[in-house]
């Protein structure tokens, strides 16, 4: 995917692809209430759509409304932890990468 898609259904809204200058988040017209953001299908997120997603989330929180993260992206979620303005939203659930690595692994000898 190259560019943000966003599907509204009722309370929730189901945001795919890329997060960058080409997003239009500030014209997103929010359902009235609490809003669920489900950005499970997104992929890729840049400073400027970083900015663009802290302005979206400021506006609906000013506006009144109680946001819920559904689902977040790890590559979101990585973001969203190094910005103060974003602590204290819900978050339900979330995806994260396996911090794992291959050589890390150890093996021990049986009957340790």
């Amino acid at each position: 995917m190259t560019r943000l898609e966003i599907r509204i259904d009722h309370h929730r809204v189901y945001f795919s692809g890329r997060i960058d200058d080409t997003a239009q988040l500030a014209t997103l017209a929010l359902p009235d209430g609490p809003v669920i953001l489900d950005t499970d299908g997104v992929t890729f997120i840049n400073s400027i759509g970083m900015r663009e997603w802290i302005r979206f989330v400021r506006a609906a929180r000013e506006g009144g409304r109680q946001i819920t993260l559904d689902r977040v992206a790890d590559v979101l979620m990585t973001q969203m932890n190094m910005i103060n303005e974003l602590h204290g939203l819900t978050v339900t659930s979330f995806h994260a990468r396996n911090a794992v690595r291959p050589w890390s692994l150890q093996t021990f000898p049986s009957g340790t």
